[in-house]
């Protein structure tokens, strides 16, 4: 479970504090006897997120040392990401065809069990989980030997962190929304999102940072901007392999499918983006150390809009 982080103690210290305890539950998750691999992985992955996280909001204290440490743990992850991504892909297509009908259903259930059998294969080649474990072990002592800067008594740092984050979420939505925006734009947010879900949930809850509503509402954004990334791959994937559906034509129509979904996708997100980052970054940075009891910025009581 992660630390509430209060305002009132050595934030930078708790900080540092809940990034050794999830890299060393990355690291005994992994070697963990009885669980199934891909749910290991899966868990592990999820913890080194919230880590690369909070390196980001250590950066004004540790700089180049956590920015160091983020691409290790970066790497480390994607070096056991192969099998969970191509699970992710079978599980998109087999999801649209259940939903789909005619030639598109057809096209849709061929690409899932085409996708299926290559998930097999890949599940066949196991992971580095013993240079990913050592890895982490190695990390988990960086992370106790970051050194502070002459900041690192201060109690705003996770406040900062969100704040950037905030900051870094506008600039990311602003940037997706524009017409004709790359794939990679929408990403970008997503993370961004993720980033600022993270810190949310680890401020204290007395905070207006992490009322409920907010980090709620985070959530859902960040799980519908990852379906979303999770279908453009998809896409991606079949457009480069049309034999993967069957053949061109049936590539096309699963094309088809996917952009209406990815369409409907955004435009609920794009709805509920502008209202989690609607606050100019020095309104917002005024309101951070509000009571939750007060209405937050990026609080979602206004009515949002749903995909169709």
């Amino acid at each position: 479970m992660p630390i509430a982080v209060s305002l009132d103690r050595n934030v930078a210290a708790a900080l540092r504090e809940q990034l050794r305890d999830d890299i060393v539950s990355a690291r005994e998750t992994l070697l963990e006897d009885g669980a199934r691999l891909d749910k290991r992985i899966h868990k592990a992955r999820r913890r080194l997120k919230r880590a690369r996280t909070i390196l980001r909001a250590l950066r004004p204290l540790a700089d180049k040392a956590a920015r160091r440490l983020g691409r290790e743990l970066g790497d480390i992850a994607r070096s056991l990401s192969a099998a969970r991504d191509a699970d992710v892909m079978a599980g998109t297509a087999e999801r649209l065809a259940g939903e789909a009908d005619g030639p598109e259903g057809e096209a849709l259930r061929h690409l899932a069990g085409t996708l299926a059998a290559r998930a097999k294969a890949v599940h066949a080649e196991l992971p580095p989980i013993e240079a990913a474990a050592a890895g982490l072990a190695q990390a988990a002592v960086a992370a106790v030997d970051l050194v502070w800067g002459k900041k690192a008594g201060r109690a705003d740092v996770l406040l900062a962190g969100i704040e950037t984050t905030y900051r870094d979420g506008r600039a990311a939505l602003a940037a997706a929304a524009e017409p004709g925006a790359h794939d990679e734009a929408l990403h970008d947010w997503r993370k961004a999102v993720k980033h600022r879900w993270h810190l949310s949930k680890l401020a204290e809850p007395r905070t207006a940072a992490a009322a409920p509503s907010v980090v709620t509402a985070l959530d859902e954004l960040g799980e519908m901007l990852g379906e979303e990334h999770d279908l453009a791959v998809l896409a991606a994937t079949v457009t480069a392999d049309p034999a993967l559906a069957g053949g061109e034509a049936e590539a096309g129509r699963v094309v088809a499918v996917v952009a209406a979904r990815r369409a409907a996708l955004q435009a609920d997100a794009f709805a509920r983006g502008r209202i989690l980052y609607e606050d100019k970054p020095s309104k917002f940075r005024k309101r951070l150390a509000e009571p939750a009891t007060l209405v937050a910025a990026g609080t979602v009581d206004a009515p949002v809009a749903t995909a169709a």
